[in-house]
């Protein structure tokens, strides 16, 4: 069952990024996404994304003012993940930046039965600074929920539980 309501506040924490033996690195800042090896993206477009996502993290930005610096630079959607390790991957015109596992993340284990009401509440909590990000996907999995998906042009966050059959979508509002 999809249903839509407004989302508040709920921030996209970067960390730091373990260097891969074999692959070039990039020269930019420590707190960085690593690049897809066949992405054509240049390191410009990927050092201004990862600025973004790490000055709303240490600003602790609202949620909509993150969402709409990301999608003027142009990324399209991104797509976080924490079933099998945790997991986020921006999706732009030039190809895919994947961002680093979060420093602290623990791999939580995902209840097999999906809870919208759990959901809502600890999106609810976390949006309302109660929780940090690493403890709100712990909650989040509590309720069934393994990943989530956010669509810039339809300014939705839709949560998904582990095949994707159940969901919530929220609508980001406008800054």
């Amino acid at each position: 069952m999809n249903e839509e309501f407004p989302l508040k506040a709920i921030r996209c924490e970067a960390a730091a990024i373990p260097k891969e033996s074999g692959k070039a690195s990039l020269p930019l800042p420590a707190k960085m996404a690593r690049l897809n090896a066949e992405s054509p993206l240049s390191s410009g477009l990927i050092k201004h994304i990862v600025d973004i996502v790490e000055i709303a993290k240490q600003a602790k930005w609202p949620y909509p003012k993150t969402f709409q610096a990301l999608a003027d630079a142009q990324v399209i959607s991104y797509e976080v993940s924490w079933e099998d390790g945790y997991q986020c991957v921006y999706k732009t015109p030039a190809g895919d930046i994947t961002e680093a596992p979060l420093e602290g993340f623990i791999q939580p284990k995902i209840s097999s039965e999906f809870s919208e009401a759990k959901a809502k509440q600890a999106l609810y909590i976390h949006q309302h600074g109660e929780t940090t990000y690493l403890e709100w996907l712990q909650q989040m999995a509590d309720a069934g929920v393994s990943q989530y998906n956010v669509r810039m042009e339809q300014r939705s966050v839709t949560y998904y539980n582990t095949n994707k059959i159940q969901s919530i979508t929220e609508i980001v509002p406008t800054i």
